[in-house]
C-alpha cells in the first residue's frame, strides 16, 4: 500500500495521507458474493468484474451441455421430421413428445436464467447518482454510468467524497472479513467480503483514510456555500463534519446502530441522514443542539461485540425544553474517537464564551427567580418585584462543588456554604 500526501488540509485538520491499494475481494452482488478486482486511490474505489473461464468440453469437472443446446437439438429433429419426404405432416404421435419436451426445456431455461446470467456491476451494483453534487466536483471521472463503460471491462467507479466506511454495522460479521460503504445520500449500501480478517483491516483502513482525506476539501466548499469566512462570527462555519453510528432504539427495547452525518459549528451541533450538498438541506437538519447546552459524558471503549472487540463510543447530553436527551455515538477507529472527543470539548467551551451569559427562569423554594449563568462571574439566582429586581444569591465557579440534576426538570447546585445548603431549582427550560 502506498500513501501520498493530502492536499488541502487547513492550519486545524489533521494531516492525512491518501492510500493507493489494488486486489482481489468479494462483492455482494443481488444477494450473491462476486469476485472484483478493487483499485483504490485517493479519490475513488473501481471495481471490475473477474470471471474465471469455464474449462474446455470434455475435461475432467467441465460443465454438461448447455440448456440452449439441447433445445436447439429439439427443434432440429422436429424440423427434419417436417420436411423429410415432402409428404404432409408425419402423425401427430411423433410431434407430440417433441412439442412437450420444447416446452419443458423453455420452462427450464426461464427458470435458471438468473442462475446462469452473467453478473453485471452495472446494471446490478444500486450507485447510480450516488455521487457527490458539490459546487467543485466534476464529472471527468466514470461514474459507473453505461455510457462511460469500456466495451470490454465491466467496471463501476465509486467516488469516495463523503462516503460511509464502517464495519459490522448493517450486516452482521462474525468472521471479521466484512466492509460496508455507504452512499453520501445513505439510499446504497455496498458490501465488501475478504479473505481474511487481516486484509479486511488493511482494506478498511486504507479506504477509510482516503475519505478522511477529502474532508478538509469538503468543509471548504461547504463553507464556501453557505458564505462562511474567519470573519463572519455567525454560526454558519461548520468546523467539523463526518460519518459516524448512532445507537437507535427500537420496538421490544432492542438497540441497533444506524449511520449518522454530524456537523459541528460554531455554535451548533447538527444531525442529518444525508450529506446536504445545497443551502436548503444544510438548513434542514435531522437534529440541532446548541453547543452551550451540550456536554460530552463519556469517551472510550464500550460494550463488548463479539467480531470487532470493543465498540469505541462516545455519549453527550443536552439540555431541551423537554429535559435532558442522551446521545450514544460509535466511530469507527481510535483517531476519530479523539478528533470527536477534542472537537466536542472546545465547541462547548468556545460557545460557552461567544455567547457569554445565558438567563432563564425558574422555580426556587415555591418562588419564581431567575437564574443567570455567566462564563466569568458564575452563577447569580435574582428575584423579580415589580420594575426592579433583588439577588438572592450570587456564586463563583469556584464555590461550586457539586452539581446534578434528575435528567427531566430539576437541577441541584452545592456552594458549599456554611450550612451546606444545596440549592434546589425546578426549572421551566432546563440549561446544563
Amino acid at each position: 500500500m502506498r500513501v501520498a500526501s493530502a492536499a488541502g488540509a487547513g492550519p486545524a485538520m489533521a494531516v492525512w495521507t491518501r492510500a493507493t491499494k489494488a486486489g482481489l475481494v468479494e462483492l455482494l452482488l443481488r444477494e450473491r458474493w462476486v469476485r472484483v478486482v478493487a483499485e483504490l486511490n485517493g479519490e475513488s474505489l473501481s471495481l471490475t468484474a473477474h470471471f474465471v473461464p469455464a474449462p474446455p468440453a470434455g475435461r475432467a469437472g467441465s460443465l454438461p451441455r448447455s440448456p440452449q443446446t439441447r433445445v436447439s437439438g429439439a427443434f432440429s429433429v422436429e424440423k427434419r421430421m417436417l420436411l423429410a419426404g415432402k409428404v404432409g405432416q408425419p402423425p401427430k404421435c411423433y410431434l407430440q413428445p417433441l412439442r412437450k419436451t420444447r416446452l419443458r426445456l423453455i420452462k427450464f431455461i426461464r427458470e435458471v436464467t438468473p442462475y446462469i446470467k452473467k453478473p453485471s456491476l452495472v446494471s446490478d451494483l444500486p450507485w447510480e447518482g450516488a455521487a457527490p453534487q458539490s459546487p467543485s466536483f466534476s464529472g471527468s471521472e466514470d461514474s459507473g454510468s453505461p455510457k462511460h463503460q469500456n466495451s470490454t471491462k465491466d467496471r463501476k467507479i465509486i467516488p469516495l467524497k463523503m462516503c460511509f466506511a464502517a464495519r459490522n454495522l448493517s450486516m452482521p460479521d462474525l468472521e471479521n472479513r466484512l466492509i460496508e460503504l455507504h452512499s453520501p445520500d445513505s439510499r446504497n449500501t455496498l458490501i465488501l467480503r475478504c479473505k481474511d480478517t487481516a486484509t479486511a483491516h488493511s482494506w478498511f483502513v486504507a479506504i477509510h483514510t482516503n475519505i478522511m482525506a477529502l474532508l478538509p476539501q469538503v468543509l471548504a466548499e461547504l463553507n464556501a456555500m453557505l458564505g462562511a469566512t474567519s470573519t463572519a462570527g455567525g454560526s454558519k462555519e461548520v468546523k467539523h463534519i463526518a460519518w459516524l453510528a448512532e445507537q437507535a432504539k427500537l420496538d421490544g427495547g432492542r438497540q441497533q446502530w444506524r449511520p449518522v452525518l454530524m456537523a459541528v459549528t460554531e455554535k451548533d451541533l447538527l444531525l442529518y441522514d444525508c450529506m446536504p450538498w445545497t443551502r436548503d438541506a444544510w438548513a434542514s437538519p435531522c437534529h440541532s443542539y446548541p453547543l452551550v447546552a451540550t456536554r460530552l459524558v463519556h469517551s472510550g471503549s464500550g460494550c463488548r461485540s463479539p467480531s470487532l472487540g470493543s465498540d469505541l463510543t462516545f455519549a453527550t447530553r443536552t439540555g431541551s425544553r423537554q429535559g435532558i436527551e442522551m446521545h450514544l455515538f460509535r466511530v469507527e477507529t481510535h483517531r476519530d474517537l479523539s478528533s470527536w472527543t477534542r472537537i466536542l470539548v472546545q465547541g462547548c467551551h468556545a460557545a460557552a464564551e461567544l455567547i457569554k451569559e445565558v438567563s432563564l427562569g425558574c422555580m426556587l423554594n415555591g418562588q419564581e427567580v431567575r437564574l443567570t449563568i455567566h462564563y466569568e462571574n458564575g452563577f447569580t439566582i435574582s428575584r423579580e418585584n415589580g420594575g426592579s429586581s433583588s439577588i438572592l444569591y450570587r456564586y463563583p465557579f469556584e464555590r461550586l462543588k457539586m452539581s446534578a440534576d434528575d435528567g427531566i426538570r430539576n437541577l441541584y447546585l452545592d456552594f458549599g456554604g456554611p450550612e451546606g445548603e444545596l440549592v434546589r431549582v425546578f426549572l421551566k427550560h432546563m440549561f446544563i
